[in-house]
């Protein structure tokens, strides 16, 4: 850095009297047109530094960095940290035995069960697990109602839609209800009332209600078959189309209410069904109540 208090050669940070009588008795000295020595050049560095030091706002910019210069901040606690820093670092770290490593994993699975049985509690009180059960498995199996209600429905509607639906929400509700029924039994386990393998226990709970929707399901449906066609059944014969690569399998045509639309139903018969193969004529039982019912009747 340039101190032009040097320049003047006077103490630093003087006032403008001594800088300016200092000035002027350098410049007798080494001015072109009054000195011996004719030192052009030393003049002209004179003058620029008498020029910073006279004005006020560049003489505060020049004390300001000179003093910066002189004196740098003090940085005694960030020295001593750095040191404190410097010397942990350069002391050899120990390696952590296996039985550390335990004794961390365990004191940190205690801190996730802790907060774990927290929001258990948490939801227990909101609503208790048996009722978040009962609900999803209700859920779950009127997701299986409407897959075999309308998946297997082949007309010109929106009933696949409803089965597609039906399979999202019969998988979603069976996901909840595994969820539910590991966090009671967990909660449970941990919260010393009873001890359970909730692990195992939920999934078990959640294979037998799958398994309950698919052995319940083509029950229930073939009972609601029966009960439609025994109290709701109507006669009537109606044109049907063959069924590729099916010796005994229909396409049986309906349109019970006039809308334009049929109802493209595919049924089964049998040798002895009431079946007309020249005039493609098939005598159906259907359901006034819901016409995709039906069954093909014997001679």
């Amino acid at each position: 850095m340039i101190n032009c208090y040097k320049i003047l050669e006077v103490p630093n940070f003087s006032d403008e009297t001594i800088v300016r009588k200092s000035y002027l008795k350098l410049a007798k000295r080494h001015h072109p047109d009054v000195s011996i020595e004719k030192d052009g050049e030393r003049f002209k560095i004179i003058s620029k530094a008498y020029d910073t030091l006279s004005n006020d706002a560049t003489k505060r910019y020049h004390d300001q960095k000179l003093r910066y210069y002189l004196q740098p901040p003090t940085t005694t606690y960030n020295t001593s940290t750095q040191t404190q820093r410097t010397h942990r670092q350069s002391q050899t770290r120990p390696t952590p035995s296996p039985q550390d490593y335990k004794k961390r994993k365990e004191r940190a699975a205690k801190v996730r069960l802790r907060s774990d049985m927290l929001f258990y509690q948490k939801q227990q009180n909101q609503l208790p697990y048996e009722i978040r059960i009962t609900g999803w498995a209700a859920i779950a199996l009127l997701g299986w109602q409407q897959v075999y209600q309308h998946w297997f429905v082949d007309e010109e509607s929106y009933d696949h839609i409803l089965g597609f639906i039906g399979v999202i929400l019969f998988i979603l509700s069976s996901i909840m209800l595994y969820s539910n029924t590991y966090k009671m039994l967990r909660f449970k386990t941990y919260s010393g009332k009873r001890k359970y393998n909730y692990k195992k226990q939920s999934f078990k709970i959640w294979m037998i209600v799958l398994l309950i929707g698919v052995i319940s399901m083509p029950i229930v449906n073939n009972y609601r078959k029966t009960y439609h066609l025994e109290n709701y059944g109507a006669l009537i014969r109606l044109e049907y189309m063959p069924v590729a690569y099916s010796d005994d399998q229909i396409f049986v045509i309906f349109d019970p209410y006039n809308s334009g639309k049929p109802i493209i139903t595919k049924v089964s018969f049998g040798p002895n069904s009431d079946i007309d193969k020249e005039k493609q004529r098939v005598l159906v039982k259907y359901s006034v109540s819901d016409p995709r019912i039906m069954v093909v009747m014997d001679k």
